[in-house]
């Protein structure tokens, strides 16, 4: 067995192990939000829609029955050369996975300012074992999705939904905060990445 295939085994073997997603906090409970709708076509709003619905959220397939949208978009997936051997193959890459979001309330109000989620990961290349490193960089690809959901999850578990739980006809005004968008970028960090919560499939 290869050097990148154990690799990639033993990667699997930790993701098999603890792929339920898991938050950590005070009380080691999740906090309950209003009925949320999940808008978003890529993996990452799966994610995100499993995540919740398995938590206990009341999770709607009608966006006019909520009263959170949350908005997944502009999903990326990036590959960087970051260094070439002397015979001018590729030795590593740089992965990147970025994603935007936002949430609104149930009359179109930003409740939560538009967010760019990105997560990079160097990756060492072998021409000789593509078929595990293409494995491998799936695996990472995999990993930093995982990590994106976590980030807005502990975003919206800090959020105060209570003026936009508000039933839907009330007249809430214009209460469209500034339109500023912010960036969150990460690196692993095993301390902060572990979440604590119910198990999903992966």
């Amino acid at each position: 067995m290869t050097s990148g295939i154990r690799l990639f085994v033993v990667a699997l073997m930790l993701l098999l192990a603890g792929c339920g997603y898991h938050l950590r906090g005070s009380d080691g409970e999740f906090k309950s939000l209003p009925p949320t709708f999940v808008r978003g076509g890529d993996l990452a709003a799966a994610d995100l829609r499993q995540f919740l619905r398995t938590a206990g959220t009341d999770l709607v397939d009608d966006e006019a029955h909520a009263k959170l949208i949350v908005v997944v978009a502009n999903v990326a997936r990036e590959r960087r050369v970051l260094s070439v051997g002397t015979l001018g193959r590729v030795q590593e890459y740089e992965l990147i996975y970025s994603l935007t979001w936002y949430g609104d309330d149930s009359a179109g109000h930003h409740v939560l300012d538009e967010q760019v989620v990105k997560q990079s990961r160097n990756f060492s290349f072998d021409a000789t074992d593509v078929s595990a490193k293409s494995n491998e960089e799936d695996y990472l690809f995999r990993d930093m999705q995982r990590n994106a959901v976590m980030q807005i999850v502990r975003r919206l578990q800090v959020a105060d939904f209570s003026v936009s739980a508000q039933a839907p006809d009330q007249d809430q005004g214009d209460q469209t905060p500034p339109d500023e968008s912010e960036e969150v970028t990460s690196t692993p960090d095993p301390a902060s990445d572990e979440i604590t919560a119910p198990e999903v499939e992966p």
